[in-house]
């Protein structure tokens, strides 16, 4: 999914783009967590 756009993405997964965006700042959050250790 490199290189798609939010929207592309949730068509191919047949979700809303709220919940791709959601998904993304969950995993930002994470590897700030990690980057931290």
């Amino acid at each position: 999914m490199k290189g798609m756009s939010i929207e592309g993405i949730a068509d191919v997964l047949e979700v809303q783009s709220a919940s791709v965006k959601r998904w993304l700042a969950r995993a930002d959050e994470q590897c700030d967590k990690v980057n931290e250790v």
